[in-house]
């Protein structure tokens, strides 16, 4: 299956990923998908990439982050749009 997904680490643009159908039915289900390892330049080792739904922006490319593995939207960080903290309980802008 193909997905358009949105990759700020590596293309910077939108890109059709090619998943396998189980994990396009996680995707649907769950909202994310592994992906690939993979590393960026700089990098010393490689991280899990997942598809990740945005309900405002689509399917963006991310990997987890911080102690609980949360995902964040580049286009969301972009737009500097308020989004939930999963640290502080409450709304914080975007960096």
């Amino acid at each position: 299956m193909r997905v358009k997904v949105y990759d700020a680490h590596f293309s910077g643009g939108w890109i059709l990923a090619e998943i396998p159908f189980r994990r396009w039915l996680r995707l649907a289900l769950l909202g994310k998908a592994f992906l690939r390892c993979d590393a960026k330049p700089g990098w010393r080792g490689k991280l899990p990439f997942y598809i990740v739904r945005c309900m405002r922006h689509g399917y963006f490319l991310d990997y987890p982050q911080g102690w609980d593995g949360h995902f964040y939207c580049p286009l969301c960080d972009r737009e500097e749009v308020p989004r939930f903290s999963t640290q502080t309980g409450g709304t914080s802008s975007a960096v």
